[in-house]
């Protein structure tokens, strides 16, 4: 999406990013920001102030959160507990968030329901738009993999379309069947260029999204699948960080590393963050080799990809087998 940076996509959530009611929690008056029950304090700093250059995150322990208002905030996390940092920059109106880039990274931040993403150019220190071909929602990068998620259709409710980017074209590497749909608004890409996401249906009879998978995907398309089981009704945001995956959930008021081994996953020991009014959530990455999670082992491998006649392909527009190492088969369509 991005021609000549790199370029990483935020986009704003569809029902999922949502203001929870507190009556411990208080506006702060500069701001705009809740300011959550344990007193995590606001800092509000000028779009004159800010600048990239002198912005120097650590990305061992540094994520950032944009509010529904287009506040974004950085945080630390350190042995297990979350503690504010500067609110970095007011963007007016953005509602979703990435950070990333090859040489000096940036902030990207989506506007749905426009065709375009923006991100913060530093030469002219103003907001660039860079069109798309579809509507984006959420979005995650390293480096030049970007990833954004779209409604399926131009009218429709569903976060079920997955794009690829190498910061010039863009292809639709999957769109997902049925009542399944991307169920926690993010995408989470790790220092391999990996796109991370959960994948769930509607509880029709509790409410809400009942989340059964989490899915790997590389530039071609699905290349690994974890089942695990959580109502990630109020998931508004994920990211990396450390090489671990990590996702936020309004309604617990908790940030919940995942945990893989044995070819599953499950979600780890929240981590409190009471703090309110997301609508998305980025890190930046170091480059590390051998992306790994939280306590990972034994993961499901794909073996091959064979077509309906039983030939190993990977041509698109046609219906695929993915076969894993564990014997398990997944059907995909991938258009192009």
């Amino acid at each position: 999406m991005k021609k000549l940076l790199l370029i990483l996509l935020c986009l704003p959530m569809i029902g999922f990013g949502q203001i929870i009611n507190d009556d411990k929690a208080q506006i702060n008056p500069l701001t705009g920001i809740y300011n959550s029950v344990n007193n995590l304090e606001q800092i509000e700093v000028s779009k004159d102030q800010f600048s990239v250059v002198n912005f120097e995150p650590d990305c061992t322990t540094d994520f950032w959160t944009i509010t529904l208002d287009g506040i974004i905030q950085k945080w630390s996390l350190i042995n297990g507990a979350i503690s504010a940092d500067t609110v970095v920059f007011d963007t007016d109106s953005l509602t979703s968030l990435s950070y990333c880039g090859t040489g000096q990274p940036t902030f990207y931040c989506g506007a749905f329901p426009n065709y375009n993403i923006k991100y913060y150019d530093q030469a002219t220190n103003s907001w660039l738009t860079l069109p798309t071909n579809f509507r984006p929602i959420n979005n995650g990068g390293h480096n030049s993999h970007q990833y954004y998620m779209s409604l399926l259709g131009t009218s429709g409710q569903s976060m079920k379309e997955l794009y690829y980017s190498d910061g010039i074209n863009f292809s639709l590497i999957d769109v997902l069947d049925s009542i399944f749909y991307f169920s926690v608004a993010d995408i989470s890409v790790d220092n391999l260029g990996r796109a991370w996401v959960f994948v769930g249906y509607p509880d029709t009879y509790a409410g809400g999204t009942i989340t059964t998978e989490l899915r790997v995907y590389d530039s071609t398309g699905l290349i690994l699948s974890y089942p695990i089981s959580f109502n990630s009704t109020g998931a508004y945001g994920s990211f990396f960080l450390n090489n671990n995956l990590y996702f936020g959930q309004a309604g617990s008021h908790s940030i919940y590393p995942i945990l893989i081994g044995g070819g599953s996953a499950q979600l780890g020991t929240p981590i409190s963050f009471p703090y309110l009014n997301f609508g998305d959530m980025a890190s930046c990455q170091d480059n590390v080799t051998g992306m790994t999670t939280n306590n990972t082992n034994n993961t499901t491998k794909l073996i091959s990809v064979k077509d309906i006649l039983g030939r190993e392909t990977r041509q698109t527009n046609q219906l695929l087998f993915y076969i894993y190492d564990d014997g398990t088969v997944e059907k995909r369509i991938i258009i192009e």
